[in-house]
């Protein structure tokens, strides 16, 4: 791995943070159009031919024509700047999908020494109930004896 990969892992969370601030006001805008966009198709289909609801049905066609072509472009381009930040991995992800793989992988690694397999044997038994209760008696009867004396 060389200094520019690893200046980029580094920079994965920087990264996810700026696609994910571009594609939620993208996200809420296109929304928004939309919005617009269907009340103004139904106002548009719910006037009448009579000259005021005219200038009205006129109103509602120019914000449909105007806000059709943006709802549609900003809600998915939103969506997928949104989702985008989702899947790009934060920098804790990509090094465990770095390392593990790799330590895994590597041969000297896999045999676990007796020695240690010995002594994590050795922990467990001391730590088992009755052997507890055991230490715990031995270590009261020698501060009873310390304190007699």
């Amino acid at each position: 791995m060389n200094s520019v990969s690893l200046y980029w892992i580094l920079k994965l969370d920087d990264i996810r943070t700026v696609v994910e601030g571009i594609g939620v006001p993208f996200l809420v805008i296109g929304i928004l159009f939309l919005v617009g966009f269907i009340i103004s198709e139904i106002c548009f289909s719910c006037f009448s031919e009579s000259s005021y609801d005219k200038d009205a049905k006129d109103a509602a066609k120019t914000i449909a024509r105007f806000t059709k072509p943006y709802a549609f472009v900003l809600t998915i381009v939103g969506a997928i700047f949104t989702s985008g930040s989702y899947l790009i991995p934060s920098t804790q992800q990509f090094a465990i999908m770095y390392v593990v793989p790799t330590i895994l992988n590597n041969d000297n690694i896999k045999e676990v020494p007796k020695k240690l397999v010995d002594l994590a044997g050795e922990w467990i038994e001391e730590m088992r109930p009755g052997n507890i209760k055991e230490s715990a008696k031995t270590i009261g009867q020698q501060t009873n004896a310390k304190t007699a004396e």
